[in-house]
């Protein structure tokens, strides 16, 4: 099991996205990669958090990119995992020996995939303080009920995140490559 814990808004957590987006550019085959973005609560500034930095990466074809990228990606310290709730992208975890646990999660897909609708999510909760909000409480009261279940956790929240979804997709809330 994987604990989950909330914590205050750091402002470093752009910081380490930005980092991190630009090691990603140097280290991955730039044929293979469209954009690459923040998503979940960190990167909703005042938004407490699971202090996981999500990078969702677009990528040409998720086939090549499980060829190429897998190897690269755990060749530099990430670790391939299945996907907590997508078939269509792939999932790593970074957890640095000098970290006390996971940094970063990376997730591949296509530009069509659920998980770059994921940045959809982002902008809307940024522009809607009452839905970040009961976002936030709906957090709380699920780490209280599967502090020690990063999965369970997860998929908990996922009545939740569709909710949101269809309120953006209504509003005109897309992806940015979907724009």
């Amino acid at each position: 099991m994987d604990d989950v814990v909330l914590q205050p808004y750091d402002l470093r957590w752009p910081i380490r996205f930005e980092e991190e987006r630009e090691w990603l550019c140097n280290i991955l085959p730039g044929a293979q990669i469209i954009d690459i973005a923040h998503f979940g609560s960190t990167a909703i500034a005042g938004l407490d958090a699971d202090p996981v930095i999500d990078i969702v990466v677009a990528v040409a074809s998720l086939s090549a990119a499980r060829l190429l990228c897998t190897k690269i990606l755990v060749g530099f310290g990430y670790r391939a995992a299945d996907h907590p709730i997508s078939a269509d992208a792939l999932f790593f975890e970074k957890a640095p020996p000098s970290a006390p646990a996971r940094t970063h999660h990376v997730h591949l897909t296509e530009p069509e995939g659920v998980m770059w609708e994921q940045v959809a999510f982002r902008d809307y909760l940024r522009t809607h303080g009452d839905d970040a909000a009961r976002y936030l409480a709906r957090k709380r009261a699920l780490v209280a009920a599967h502090a020690g279940d990063r999965t369970s956790y997860v998929r908990a929240k996922s009545g939740f995140v569709a909710e949101i979804m269809a309120r953006a997709n209504a509003e005109g809330y897309l992806a940015p490559m979907l724009r």
